[in-house]
């Protein structure tokens, strides 16, 4: 897949009909709030202040799209990224605008619902000890904890800042 910038501001990625912007994050932990990269409720009103929402991820043709566009921006440490994805009361996975969760997305023994209140990120399954190979899926985690972020806005929904 190739990944373009065209219509899209500067600093943001053009995928299908949509524009991304990836808040990647510094290499120590200690610099993430200044950076402004945060949890899954900051991170949500970060990208609803740039007209956007935190990204979807529709299929596999997204997932390997979004890999290309982290992938280009040259961060050193991959890390986990928080999508547009929480886990309901009832234990159900949806994205923000009301989609189910496609089940092929998740990593192996994802979701991960032993604990309610999780949030959807992309992960690196080679880290895993037990999961070599695996590349990246999706996965649960923990909503309060501090993340880079993808933001997704349709042309046209950005705020000029």
């Amino acid at each position: 897949m190739t990944v373009q910038q065209s219509w899209c501001p500067p600093g943001w990625f053009h995928l299908k009909n949509s524009c991304v912007f990836i808040k990647t994050s510094p290499l120590y932990y200690s610099y993430y709030r200044e950076y402004g990269v945060s949890s899954w409720t900051s991170t949500l009103k970060a990208c609803n202040e740039k007209g956007a929402d935190l990204m979807v991820v529709r299929d596999l043709e997204d997932l390997n799209g979004l890999l290309s566009m982290y992938y280009s921006t040259g961060e050193f440490r991959r890390r986990h990224l928080f999508l547009g994805s929480r886990e309901s009361f009832n234990l159900r996975w949806e994205w923000r605008h009301g989609g189910v969760v496609d089940p092929a997305l998740w990593g192996p023994g994802e979701p991960n619902t032993a604990k309610y209140g999780r949030c959807g990120v992309i992960e690196n399954f080679e880290r895993r000890i037990f999961n070599r190979g695996c590349g990246w899926w999706l996965a649960a985690r923990i909503c309060s904890r501090t993340r880079p972020y993808i933001c997704e806005a349709r042309p046209g929904e950005f705020v000029e800042l």
